[in-house]
């Protein structure tokens, strides 16, 4: 994480006041908790216009950008996560099929959908997003549209690796996941193993 200096915090103003302006929706001051917000949703988009910096720059020679260019730049790639995970879930949900497990079905067809019409990337970017359906190695770190993603991407992951196999089984083994508060790749993968 990058530290403000003095001149960060200047070119970071214009931000802060716009989004502060557009928070206050014509009223004439925000809740505090509501600015801490956006504070934290400028942060995130730095943080994150920092990371696309660094992989442009390659080798890890990043220049010091202001915080505004970061932030701009952070913004717009959490705009592109979020159409690239709605192109994806659009994708998968063609073919989409529970194989008769609720968690996974109520994550992709309600949960999924939901944090999608919710996210919002000016003043939470950075939301926790939790899923009835367990995601194999969620740590936790992933937040906003990185963790709505990544369980987009491992549905799909696990829907193609579904496909090739006789329904039959997958519903079997569907049945012994949700026994057990697990994925269904990962009983799949026990019992290959």
């Amino acid at each position: 994480m990058r530290e403000f200096d003095e001149g960060d915090i200047q070119a970071i103003m214009g931000v802060v006041e716009d989004l502060a302006l557009d928070a206050a929706d014509g009223d004439t001051s925000i809740p505090q908790e509501k600015f801490a917000r956006i504070l934290a949703a400028i942060r995130y988009c730095v943080d994150e216009g920092a990371v696309c910096q660094g992989r442009a720059d390659g080798e890890g020679i990043v220049q010091h950008a202001a915080a505004d260019e970061l932030y701009h730049l952070g913004y717009r790639s959490i705009v592109d996560k979020a159409a690239y995970a709605l192109r994806r879930y659009n994708q998968i949900s063609l073919a989409f099929d529970d194989y008769g497990m609720e968690e996974l079905g109520r994550t992709f067809r309600k949960e999924i959908p939901d944090e999608l019409s919710r996210f919002d990337p000016r003043f939470e970017p950075d939301v926790e997003v939790v899923f009835g359906y367990p995601m194999p190695q969620d740590d936790g770190t992933l937040q906003g549209i990185d963790a709505i993603a990544a369980a987009i991407d491992r549905i799909g992951f696990e829907q193609a690796a579904f496909a090739s196999m006789r329904t039959e089984a997958v519903r079997a083994a569907a049945a012994k996941a949700a026994r057990r508060g697990v994925n269904l790749y990962e009983v799949l993968q026990a019992q290959e193993s």
